[in-house]
């Protein structure tokens, strides 16, 4: 039966004898094994982590089966995410841990599927998904037969390299205040894995983890920020008065400098016959 305490990257608890209690003629020898409590606790935040983790692009797939909106969405972002997810499975197949394969065997599955419904459907789709499939396989092979600890710096850097193209077209569409069919939902479920993720990764002094998820809690949220949120208008009105020739002029000032521009006409007064015609 597996126990969450003993994690297989986690050395052997060890076990105290403790002092021999002697009575009667009897000496009883207790063996007390200590459970470290960071481990416990770490062990719970990566499964949390993992089952919270096969439902982060549920969101997005239910907005894009129901809208066929893909505006806003960044496929170069989906595809390095499922870069992400197969690399980081591979590792956990290869350090033994079940949580990492468990979350990204959905993170890989809910990535893919987010591709299929934002790509165009067609002969076009089929290839590029089979083309993906194969640099898939590619990333994994490398994991699995690349040094440990060469893979520290390029799985930490996986945590931004995934969000940077998501990231850049939010901020276009949040300073042109274009419709976006961006999930919110998706990018909270996103924070809050990567919390765990980094609670575990702190508690276990797993650099990789740790380093992963303080990057992607820091662009998930920058990028939570922009789509739910619009320019503000104090913005737009502050570049007005730093650079007032560059602002188009309102309909009402069109018009007040229309009209003073127009040559002035005398203007005779009404006698008392015409005032009683009028």
């Amino acid at each position: 039966m597996f126990r969450p305490w003993e994690r297989p990257r986690q050395k052997t608890s060890p076990r105290v004898e403790a002092p021999t209690v002697d009575g009667l003629g009897l000496s009883v020898v207790v063996l007390v094994e200590l459970v470290p409590f960071a481990v416990l606790l770490a062990s719970t935040a990566a499964y949390t982590a993992a089952v919270l983790g096969c439902f982060i692009a549920v969101p997005q797939i239910v907005l894009l089966a129901r809208t066929r909106d893909s505006a806003g969405l960044s496929i170069r972002s989906w595809e390095v995410g499922s870069l992400s997810a197969t690399a980081w499975f591979a590792y956990g197949v290869r350090t033994d841990q079940p949580a990492q394969i468990l979350a990204n065997t959905c993170a890989l599955a809910g990535g893919l599927l987010v591709l299929w419904l934002a790509l165009q459907p067609g002969q076009r789709r089929r290839s590029e998904l089979r083309a993906f499939g194969l640099v898939l396989a590619l990333v994994a092979l490398a994991v699995v037969t690349v040094p440990l600890p060469w893979l520290t710096a390029p799985l930490a850097a996986t945590g931004m390299a995934s969000r940077i193209p998501q990231l850049r077209l939010t901020a276009s569409t949040w300073w042109h205040r274009r419709s976006s069919a961006v999930s919110a939902g998706t990018w909270v479920i996103t924070i809050g894995v990567a919390s765990l993720w980094l609670a575990d990764g702190l508690l276990i002094r797993d650099v990789a983890v740790a380093g992963s998820a303080g990057l992607s809690i820091t662009t998930a949220g920058l990028i939570l920020l922009a789509e739910t949120s619009s320019r503000p208008d104090w913005f737009t009105r502050s570049r007005a008065t730093a650079a007032p020739s560059a602002v188009h002029p309102s309909p009402l000032d069109v018009r007040e400098r229309a009209v003073s521009s127009l040559p002035r006409q005398s203007v005779r007064e009404p006698v008392a016959g015409e005032l009683a015609t009028v």
